[in-house]
């Protein structure tokens, strides 16, 4: 099995990307963030994953860009009821430290607006993960960020750089206009 593929991106469809690496080319499922990211002619490094499904006969394969990533993606499908698409979908809401945190925390409502994942699927999520959740910071809560992402967002920037530079906030900034002033420092320097 794959697991680890570095090349140049050829196309970029939907959910996924063909990335050519030694003259063959990987259909691969990604987050959209990186769909939003690159573009053709890129070069990509992804951590995989292979699923072979002998019912639906085929063989995909689902990269990431960091090893947390793909641990987090590892974690959701081994749950009854949880297939690699809509852990992938799960993944493309939002950064995954925000994931970590709402799992850590027992809030739910992230999780249900994945298309595939209803409110019992995420509390049983929430209940087998929380647990199993490491967290490398002691964050604030995400989710009382909207009013800094509908800034940010008509300033102009777009979601997947927003979502970068607000998994980097320090804990010690808890209120809006320093989350902001931090974020555009972030921004303006093209370090998300």
């Amino acid at each position: 099995m794959l697991g680890y593929i570095k090349g140049r991106i050829k196309s970029i469809k939907e959910k996924k990307v063909l990335i050519t690496s030694d003259n063959i080319g990987y259909w691969v499922y990604v987050p959209q963030y990186i769909i939003q990211k690159y573009k053709t002619g890129d070069e990509l490094s992804l951590y995989t994953y292979q699923q072979i499904s002998i019912k639906n006969e085929s063989i995909d394969m689902y990269g990431f860009e960091k090893e947390d990533e793909i641990e987090l993606f590892e974690s959701f499908i081994s749950i009854s009821g949880v297939g690699p698409k809509s852990a992938l979908a799960a993944l493309s809401i939002a950064p995954i430290d925000q994931i970590k945190q709402t799992i850590k925390h027992g809030d739910s409502n992230l999780l249900q607006k994945v298309a595939g994942i209803g409110k019992k699927t995420a509390e049983r999520i929430i209940i087998e993960l929380k647990d199993r959740i490491n967290l490398e910071q002691d964050a604030y809560n995400y989710s009382d960020l909207n009013n800094v992402i509908d800034v940010l967002k008509q300033l102009g920037y777009k979601k997947y750089e927003i979502q970068r530079v607000l998994a980097k906030v320090p804990k010690n900034l808890s209120s809006d206009e320093e989350i902001i002033k931090f974020a555009l420092n972030m921004l303006s320097n093209k370090n998300p």
